[in-house]
């Protein structure tokens, strides 16, 4: 077991284990390339999802009168998808480089 020595302002020492046991590695350490795919996919469907959101939201807003609650959950579900399509293709591009 490894373990790092770290100390803070006040100088109090505090001891940090680092746990390398092999159930550890296989559970939090790297994984191969030929996963990065699963980024591309990810951010594929986030992005149909937000496309949909968004197209859906539009038209309900030109055949109904929509409440404001409504329109916010709309645009509020859209930016989730936009967060999550920018996270996956920023991952994406890491873990092809």
């Amino acid at each position: 077991m490894n373990y790092y020595i770290l100390l803070d302002q006040k100088n109090s020492i505090y001891i940090l284990y680092i746990m390398e046991t092999p159930t550890m590695k296989t559970l939090f350490g790297p994984i191969d390339r030929k996963y990065c795919d699963w980024f591309y996919y990810l951010s594929v469907v986030s992005f149909l999802f937000m496309l949909l959101t968004l197209v859906s939201g539009s038209i309900a807003l030109f055949h109904n009168k929509m409440k404001m609650k409504y329109m916010l959950a709309v645009i509020w579900s859209a930016a989730m998808y936009a967060v999550f399509y920018f996270q996956n293709r920023l991952l994406y591009t890491m873990c092809v480089k």
